[in-house]
């Protein structure tokens, strides 16, 4: 069976770089961000808190309490910020370095490759005893799978029903989730009994994984190598989206129809804590992140 099998977070990655800070801020700030209670207390918040707050907290509700034609203005803004620059390239130059450091060939590759291949034998042969019933995580995947798709199909069944769903209909999303839960439990389970294969495994993919990027790393110190070449790429299409990006930025801040739009929807903003300001701010929840960005002045990368 695939060795995916175990936890994303088991398989060694590359620590992130800056490519990913570029991408992920320049076009989904606040994708992650403030909690609905970061503003506490009687002042008003300024706009650059204000677009920190967490998307989650802004519903479709609230579009309906603050001034739409605002918020238009606003999310015509963002969307022309997100398209300055070439986003694509940044994507593209992070996968074809990414691709060359695992594809790298260290010395000892074999001794490498064999250690890997033995750990992962070792977890798919393994068998854990989960409520009286010997299982294999082949089998709990598989079960896994089927009954992440039962939920789904029931899920997209209430969906294209809308309003005209059936009371069995939502009852049968339910039940799907229940059995889901239980597999996922399930192979929780079976990875916690199996904790010394999953490390096994895991350490054998982080040491591989090093010694890679361990001779990715020598050879793009070397002038005229691909992996240079790569590197070289790779900060030359962040730089250039950053420097796209700052440019619209501020020329969109400098917008007398982005301002108004601004206030107007900052009048909206009760003094109270955040979870009841969520309430009164009427912009869409995709919105709110690239605000932050094109408030707070931070660099994109």
């Amino acid at each position: 069976m695939s060795v995916n099998a175990i936890n994303a977070a088991d398989a060694p990655q590359q620590k992130k770089s800056n490519a990913g800070s570029a991408v992920a801020a320049g076009v989904g700030l606040g994708a992650v961000g403030a909690t609905a209670g970061y503003f506490i207390g009687n002042k008003r918040p300024d706009l650059e808190k204000v677009f920190t707050q967490s998307p989650d907290t802004f519903t479709s509700e609230a579009v309906k309490s603050a001034d739409a034609a605002s918020a238009k203005v606003l999310e015509d803004a963002v969307n022309e910020y997100k398209a300055a620059g070439d986003e694509a390239a940044v994507t593209t130059a992070a996968k074809n370095r990414g691709a060359s450091i695992i594809g790298q060939t260290p010395d000892n590759i074999t001794e490498l490759n064999d250690a890997v291949t033995t750990a992962e034998r070792n977890l798919n042969t393994k068998t854990v005893t989960i409520e009286n019933t010997p299982c294999k995580l082949a089998d709990i995947q598989s079960e896994l799978k089927t009954k992440a798709d039962a939920h789904k199909a029931a899920k997209e069944a209430v969906k294209n029903a809308g309003a005209n769903a059936t009371d069995a209909q939502r009852q049968a999303v339910t039940d799907a989730k229940a059995k889901l839960d239980k597999v996922i439990a399930k192979r929780k389970a079976f990875l916690e009994g199996a904790k010394t294969e999953v490390d096994a495994l895991r350490t054998a993919r982080e040491n591989r994984f090093d010694a890679q990027l361990a001779k990715f790393n020598a050879q793009a110190a070397v002038e005229g190598s691909t992996e240079k070449g790569l590197v070289t790429a790779l900060e030359t299409a962040k730089t250039n989206l950053t420097n796209a990006r700052n440019t619209k930025k501020t020329e969109i801040l400098g917008r007398d129809a982005v301002k108004e739009a601004f206030e107007k929807i900052k009048s909206a903003i009760p003094k109270e804590g955040g979870k009841k300001m969520a309430m009164y701010i009427g912009i869409p929840a995709a919105v709110v992140g690239v605000l932050a960005g094109l408030m707070s002045g931070k660099k994109e990368a």
